[in-house]
């Protein structure tokens, strides 16, 4: 890692005040020397950015770019096109991160030991505006309750996005980030990320856990509700139904619908028995299969119409 150029890649659309927050923290981290830019996209519409980053060009040589289109995918893919060096380390981070001062020197002696052929994730860790309340906190995904990967954990979408790094070229031999995943997604699915590390994955590339790499996340209070909660699981659904249903015919699509719904219905009746009985624990796990599956349900009925 020491020889290999090393790019930090910031999306952000709409959120200069923790952007600014972001940048100051990433700037108090302890930089290799091979440490060579921050790059932040601004995308969708033009706010305060690009002087909030002329402000770190100093301490972070941080470069500046503007995406019409609102898409978080296509700002990524944007970003790494303009990295003119194919052997890059691409550490992908999000607008409202704060780091862990050695979170380089983590990733760095992992990357001594183990290189070609990997790509990597640390731990994140939530700040909250406000605690979400325990049935919510089920509910939530990695991102708003924090997580931490296993050393040997082989599951290729399994690092959150504003935690990773992998390569340049491996990233453009799977294709780059799908425009049809992540925030200003037209299909209304999330999971740019997992969609991501699944095509490295499917590509030859493998996931390797780095514990000590820590990211804090700013969870809002907004997050931490069950209407936001319940709007991720149809999200994951309908991602889900995405990835899966694309290839089959019209027959078994339908067939699947039928299916799922009935699981979805089955769910909530035994959703609002578990509840009645105040079975807090089996009631949560129903209520996420509702409206994963509602999610699921979504995807297939707007594929009907590709």
């Amino acid at each position: 890692m020491n020889s290999l150029p090393i790019y930090v890649l910031i999306p952000t659309h709409n959120r200069d005040k923790l952007l600014n927050k972001t940048l100051a923290s990433l700037s108090r981290v302890i930089k290799p020397i091979n440490y060579s830019s921050t790059i932040v996209v601004e995308n969708g519409i033009r706010n305060n950015v690009q002087c909030i980053v002329s402000e770190y060009q100093e301490e972070l040589n941080a470069q500046y770019l503007f995406v019409e289109e609102g898409n978080k995918s296509n700002a990524l893919n944007c970003a790494i096109s303009k990295i003119k060096e194919n052997n890059a380390l691409l550490f992908f981070t999000d607008d409202d991160a704060k780091f862990d001062k050695n979170v380089f020197k983590s990733y760095s002696e992992t990357l001594i030991e183990s290189c070609n052929g990997y790509y990597f994730g640390g731990t994140v860790i939530p700040i909250y505006e406000r605690e979400p309340d325990n049935f919510v906190r089920k509910l939530l995904p990695g991102s708003a309750i924090g997580f931490r990967p296993k050393i040997n954990k082989n599951d290729p979408s399994y690092f959150l996005g504003i935690n990773w790094v992998a390569f340049k070229q491996d990233i453009i031999n799977a294709g780059g980030f799908d425009p049809d995943y992540g925030p200003g997604s037209k299909k209304g699915a999330r999971g740019q990320e997992a969609r991501m590390q699944k095509a490295l994955y499917d590509n030859g590339v493998f996931p390797k856990a780095v514990p000590g790499a820590i990211v804090y996340h700013h969870v809002p209070e907004k997050n931490c509700t069950l209407i936001w909660a319940t709007k991720r699981l149809i999200q994951e659904g309908l991602k889900y139904a995405m990835e899966y249903d694309r290839e089959l015919t019209v027959k078994k699509k339908f067939k699947k619908l039928l299916l799922i719904t009935a699981t979805m219905l089955t769910g909530f009746v035994k959703f609002i028995i578990y509840s009645i009985s105040l079975n807090i624990d089996n009631s949560t796990k129903l209520y996420a299969i509702v409206f994963r599956k509602y999610g699921r349900v979504l995807g297939i009925l707007k594929s009907f119409r590709q």
